[in-house]
């Protein structure tokens, strides 16, 4: 958490999080994003820091270091701070007035390394992929507000590129089709996501009943609790329809076949 708007290269004032202070008191964040910090081996990025303005100083958690990828080790009054390589980036002596150890935050650098938005782009993801022509029409209309001024013709978008891609079907002259509930589930796991969820999720499982289509998601922040969501889905399904998983399929990756996983299928009568 920091106090200073001015440490951060940019701010998403979007993120409004609840935060209680050391005396107990709630006070609520003005917005989250990447702070730079100096170390010896120059400048690293930090993510996901909240700008809290009523703080006194800038504070930075063990656990926010860890989840960048930085390890902290400990002796005496000196913490030494390690990157994902293990590589040693700084030393940061104690203070002992508030036993404390004060990182230096980068303010100059942020000017330097701003990297100009096309606003066009920006709106259009933004709004959910929505049409430039489509967003013009409705800031006219006065259904909405501080629109800046747009380009009709963006540079290409990934997400709609891939959104608008489809697969020829496959054959299904010999397909095996489930004839009742929970007879055939169909699973996958999709990530890593770019951009994590406000929980800090970044994959998510689906279920699909091949019978009924219904489908059920999950979202995860690591592939490891795999075998623990799909006991719970297991247990949720189940207990709703009355009736028993007979066929799990999946793409076969790693967080399936655990032996923890195989043993459980098969204690359960599940293939």
């Amino acid at each position: 958490m920091a106090k200073d708007q001015s440490i951060f290269k940019d701010i998403d004032k979007s993120v409004k999080v609840k935060v209680r202070l050391g005396n107990g008191t709630m006070v609520e964040s003005q917005g989250k994003n990447t702070v730079m910090v100096e170390t010896k081996k120059g400048t690293r990025l930090i993510k996901d820091m909240l700008l809290v303005p009523n703080l006194k100083e800038n504070l930075l958690s063990i656990g926010q270091m860890m989840e960048n990828g930085y390890s902290l080790h400990f002796e005496r009054d000196i913490c030494k701070i390690y990157d994902n390589k293990r590589l040693e980036i700084d030393q940061v002596k104690m203070e002992k007035r508030n036993i404390s150890f004060p990182l230096s935050f980068n303010r100059g650098t942020n000017i330097a390394m701003k990297v100009e938005v096309d606003d066009s782009l920006f709106w259009h993801r933004r709004f959910g992929h929505f049409n430039i022509h489509a967003l013009k029409l409705l800031y006219q209309k006065g259904m909405m507000r501080d629109l800046p001024s747009l380009k009709e013709n963006i540079e290409a978008c990934e997400g709609c590129l891939l959104g608008k891609q489809h697969r020829l079907p496959f054959s299904s002259s010999n397909a095996w089709r489930a004839k009742d509930l929970l007879e055939l589930i169909h699973t996958d796991v999709c990530g890593p996501m770019r951009t994590p969820s406000h929980t800090n999720n970044r994959y998510f499982i689906l279920f699909i009943d091949e019978f009924s289509r219904m489908k059920w998601v999950y979202f995860l922040k690591t592939k490891s609790k795999v075998f623990g969501i799909f006991k719970k889905f297991k247990a949720l399904v189940e207990k709703k329809s009355g009736k028993q998983i007979k066929v799990l399929r999946s793409d076969h990756g790693k967080e399936y076949t655990s032996r923890e996983f195989d043993n459980f299928c098969e204690d359960e009568g599940i293939e």
